[in-house]
């Protein structure tokens, strides 16, 4: 599933997600969600995701030059080094 974080009632129901996962589900994150966009909300869900080993890919829906120096925030940012030291199934960048 990608972009769970973007989905409000997986913000307000994160336990749906572990639910998810037990049946096999595999999720990816947008890289942007780590640097808090589209939101606060999407960045604490991703942060979580990870924290609990949910997090299976991470991709990125760049589609803003604007966007771009968030991208290389979130490549700084500790939930993102957690998330490659955790075991990614996409390369990741290091």
């Amino acid at each position: 599933m990608a972009h769970p974080t973007s989905c409000v009632y997986l913000q307000k129901d994160p336990d749906r997600l572990l639910a998810m996962h037990e049946q096999g589900v595999l999720f990816q994150i947008d890289l942007l969600s780590l640097a808090g966009q589209p939101s606060r909300e999407a960045r604490t869900l991703a942060e979580w995701m990870i924290d609990q080993g949910l997090v299976s890919f991470i991709g990125s829906s760049l589609n803003q030059d604007y966007q771009i120096p968030f991208l290389l925030h979130a490549l700084n940012l500790p939930s993102y080094r957690k998330a490659v030291e955790r075991g990614l199934l996409n390369k990741a960048f290091v």
